[in-house]
């Protein structure tokens, strides 16, 4: 942004006050600076604000129902074997019931246990994954909005009035008045051309 700003500043302005087109040069790159300076600290902010887990958008709770709600259609469709699985703990090989034995007892609580501890595991990586998303759309959201309002409008919009006020009246002519070196070149050149002309009119005469 700032390398467009001089750009743009380059081209509307010529070069017949360099002194003050320096000045004004200076001042855009120094509010381009301090805009730069505030939104760094706007970005920590956000950052610091994150460390604390907190939303109250809808889409977290949305997104979350969608993932469960398909990886539940996904096991419905393999239900058939799922749902029969846990009969080979509790009915012999010829389909009537028999006595559990204290291995396959023991075996059928190992299973329950390990069942609700994948769960729990799926419960947290899909929580994890919605409110990375709610971050991340959140983030991107406040930062944009953020180099928005202190870039463009409460800088790129407003410098030209931190250019006109930027310097009084009296050191605005101070600053447009030619160069001490370019006004003895001047007047030298000048000195030289009226001896040349006099030469002239003087070799004319005869």
């Amino acid at each position: 942004m700032s390398k467009c700003l001089l750009e743009l500043f380059k081209q509307a302005f010529n070069n017949d006050y360099p002194r003050l087109k320096e000045r004004l040069k200076a001042i855009i790159v120094k509010k381009l600076s301090d805009a730069k300076n505030v939104v760094l600290e706007r970005v920590q902010e956000m950052l610091a604000m994150e460390r604390r887990v907190f939303t109250l958008n809808h889409y977290y709770m949305d997104t979350v129902n969608n993932i469960k709600e398909k990886n539940k259609k996904k096991n419905d469709e393999r239900g058939g074997i799922n749902a029969a699985s846990p009969l080979s703990f509790t009915f012999g090989s010829l389909g009537t019931p028999s006595t559990l034995v204290p291995t396959n007892s023991t075996s059928s609580i190992t299973y329950t246990a390990v069942s609700n501890e994948a769960q729990a595991a799926k419960d947290i990586q899909i929580a994890l994954h919605a409110y990375s998303k709610v971050v991340e759309k959140r983030m991107t959201d406040n930062i944009g909005q953020t180099c928005y309002y202190h870039f463009i409008t409460k800088c790129a919009l407003k410098m030209d009035q931190f250019l006109s006020s930027s310097m009084p009246p009296s050191q605005l002519v101070q600053y447009m008045r030619e160069p001490q070196k370019q006004t003895y070149l001047r007047n030298k050149l000048t000195h030289s051309i009226q001896a040349c002309e006099e030469a002239l009119q003087l070799g004319l005469t005869y």
